[in-house]
């Protein structure tokens, strides 16, 4: 009886880990607020990270610190269409190649200039295409094999007389110039407000989209591509913008 009795408490009694035997380690649970901070340092740790790599962390102070060292607010807020132009033309130098390729090339050739321009379109022109903005739309100057859609007057041409990477910058110049001159009157500062400022209007639901289309006319559109309108509607703009001088 006795040694029954021991054997059922042996049998009964709570098991007890054996030595040699792997112990099960407590895990401390893990609480509501642990789980987030910790995916947040690690989101915070990979985007600077990427970040570091990608680029400057200074870019948006580099940047602005140029447009002084250019001239640029400061132009801007006195209307100077000379200094816009020609930091505007420094700008889409850069397209297409490297910085410090496109750098080096304008530093040993220069580039289009406000003034330069203007004097040499002062002097007078036979060609047909720079008498205005919109007839000058299909100009096709190539550098390489000089040539143009009025090669009869390539000769005595102005838009060759620069030395830009490619025909395309010679064109986007005098493009440019001349939508400020014709379009802008002259003012390029100013025709972008008055796009903005026409856009305006009242402060309802439509606000926002108005203002978004203006920015892209101003800064997007005619800005950025510097090409006059269509040849069929030539004549007619032509036409309407002497009427209104």
């Amino acid at each position: 009886m006795m040694v029954a009795s021991q054997r059922a408490k042996r049998i009964n009694a709570p098991k007890q880990n054996r030595p040699g035997r792997n112990k099960s380690k407590a895990r401390p649970a893990a609480t509501s607020r642990s789980r987030p901070a910790g995916a947040l340092d690690h989101a915070v740790r990979v985007v600077h990270g990427v970040c570091c790599l990608a680029g400057s962390a200074s870019l948006i102070d580099d940047l602005r610190a140029e447009l002084r060292a250019e001239g640029v607010p400061a132009a801007v807020q006195r209307h100077d269409t000379a200094t816009v132009f020609d930091w505007l033309m420094a700008a889409v130098s850069y397209q297409g190649i490297s910085d410090r390729v496109a750098s080096g090339y304008m530093e040993r050739h220069g580039r289009p200039r406000w003034a330069d321009i203007e004097t040499k379109l002062g002097h007078g022109t036979t060609c047909p295409k720079l008498q205005s903005y919109w007839h000058y739309y299909g100009c096709r100057y190539d550098k390489i094999s000089r040539t143009c859609a009025e090669p009869d007057h390539i000769g005595h041409c102005p838009v060759p007389s620069h030395d830009p990477r490619n025909g395309r910058l010679n064109q986007t110049a005098y493009s440019l110039y001349l939508f400020i001159r014709d379009v802008a009157d002259g003012d390029l500062v100013g025709w972008i407000d008055r796009q903005l400022r026409d856009a305006d209007g009242p402060r309802d639901a439509d606000r926002p989209a108005r203002l978004r289309a203006a920015h892209d006319l101003a800064a997007v559109g005619e800005i950025r591509r510097f090409e006059p309108c269509r040849r069929d509607d030539t004549l007619r703009q032509v036409e309407q913008n002497a009427l209104h001088r």
